[in-house]
């Protein structure tokens, strides 16, 4: 490849089932990952003609966070990455010290990641492109700044469709099975909701050191063909190991039946949302443990020491990351680079507001977050009693003009309850007593928590009536999104 003249190797290498990935440096200094398929895959017709139908894709996806394809070869793919490390790299190094990256670190990369395939799901398509077609943990990479990007997107998984296809006699390993969406193996259409089952095996395996689907290559594949991803997850409820509603979120983005999936990727975007503002994720965010590791793996010693890791999982204040990185204090970028990235990583912020996709911030809990409004006595997640509603079902506030007219519509409760001043519950409308001053909407917005969050007094009425059980706009991605 023409391309790599010029170019030296690094020494660093991260293997795969059938491709590995070889860092490159130019003349320049700029680093760069080689995605290198095994002689006996690269004549296959899923790595030649199939690539060549969504060559244009692949070299200007226009999605931020999908790594451009800078040059190709026979079997063998370019891209310009600058230093990363990838995903499967820093499993791996925590494992290796008895660690684990930890519930918030996973559900910030699931937030990120998701965001992307999302949207290159709805672009892709037009250009023959359908699904990312082989993620995996050394296809996902994450920079020093908590950056998430997607190399080797559109590049099938080979080794894969081909055993099914019988064009190779080669049985695939269990890592090649490990991360496979059902959809691939019983022959159906993929789409991006392939691609969110494969990031929430994913996700399992940053949470806790291990890989979802366990055992040897024939047990892995039998569970993958299964789609056995959301019993596993559910058989975990109430164990403690990872937050249940985290567990709820991602079981139903992995149910054998697409159709009891989400509906589309934003569906999945806006639960996570709702699963960061309603609970406190344990552990530091993505972004503080890539700056305690670093920019990029340093080759000839451990990555991260047993101690390192330990703390990296605490989240010891005195090892946060430095003034301008990190939440609130670090300016984001479009990975993609160039104004047509940074206009739709813009156009993804408004959609979402902060926190989604890989360009915008992630929603800042490092304070204890509210719970979110639900139905009266419900929980969104599997219909317990959510926390703000424990203790029972709040009384709905007496209207001014009832009262007057002597008519008590609210529950004997409301005595109890002491709904806050300064609201209506009917509609959603500010009653008379809602001028500024103590107790108003107003003074209760001034004691609002951090950012995405609720407002503590007024988190379940504005916007939204008792008598729908709708989410108040608090709870829901901004106005846009509604819409």
């Amino acid at each position: 490849m023409a391309e790599l003249a010029g170019m030296r190797e690094t020494g660093r290498t991260v293997r795969g089932p059938v491709a590995t990935l070889v860092e490159l440096e130019d003349a320049q200094s700029t680093l760069h990952l080689s995605l290198q398929f095994r002689e006996e895959y690269r004549g296959l017709e899923a790595l030649t003609r199939a690539v060549e139908l969504a060559l244009s894709f692949l070299e200007f996806p226009m999605v931020p966070g999908v790594v451009d394809l800078k040059a190709r070869g026979e079997g063998t793919f370019l891209y310009e990455t600058g230093p990363v490390w990838t995903l499967q790299e820093l499993i791996r190094q925590y494992r290796d010290a008895g660690q684990a990256l930890g519930v918030r670190p996973a559900m910030d990369l699931v937030y990120l990641a998701a965001g992307i395939l999302t949207e290159a799901g709805e672009n892709g398509p037009v250009q023959g492109v359908f699904s990312h077609g082989g993620l995996t943990p050394n296809r996902i990479l994450v920079d020093g700044d908590g950056q998430v990007t997607i190399l080797g997107y559109g590049i099938p998984q080979v080794e894969v469709t081909a055993f099914l296809k019988q064009e190779v006699a080669l049985e695939p390993r269990e890592d090649s099975w490990r991360y496979c969406p059902p959809e691939r193996l019983v022959g159906s259409g993929e789409d991006a909701d392939a691609d969110l089952y494969a990031l929430c095996l994913i996700a399992w395996e940053v949470m806790t050191g291990e890989p979802l689907y366990t055992g040897d290559a024939a047990e892995v594949r039998r569970k993958a063909s299964h789609g056995e991803g959301a019993r596993l997850f559910r058989e975990q409820l109430g164990r403690g190991a990872v937050p249940d509603e985290v567990l709820h979120v991602l079981s139903q983005a992995m149910e054998f039946d697409p159709a009891q999936r989400y509906a589309d990727g934003h569906e999945l975007l806006r639960a996570l949302y709702e699963t960061f503002t309603a609970i406190e994720l344990p552990g530091p965010t993505l972004a503080e443990v890539m700056a305690r590791v670093g920019p990029a793996p340093k080759r000839g010693r451990a990555l991260v020491s047993a101690g390192a890791a330990s703390t990296a999982v605490s989240g010891d204040p005195a090892r946060r990351a430095p003034p301008g990185r990190g939440l609130g204090g670090r300016v984001h970028r479009a990975p993609g680079g160039g104004a047509v990235a940074a206009q739709v990583s813009a156009e993804r912020a408004a959609r979402y507001g902060k926190g989604r996709g890989a360009s915008a911030e992630l929603p800042d809990t490092s304070e204890p977050a509210r719970a979110l409004p639900a139905r009266e006595g419900e929980s969104r997640f599997g219909g317990r009693p959510s926390r703000a509603e424990e203790g029972g079902v709040p009384a709905r506030r007496q209207s001014e003009e009832v009262a007057e007219r002597g008519r008590v519509l609210a529950a004997p409760a409301a005595a109890e309850a002491a709904p806050d001043e300064g609201t209506r519950r009917f509609g959603g409308r500010p009653s008379r007593s809602s001028e500024p001053g103590e107790g108003s909407v107003e003074a209760a917005r001034g004691r609002s928590v951090r950012a995405g969050e609720a407002p503590a007094e007024v988190a379940s009425e504005e916007g939204s009536s008792r008598f729908g059980g709708r989410p108040s706009r608090a709870a829901e991605p901004p106005a846009e999104v509604a819409s």
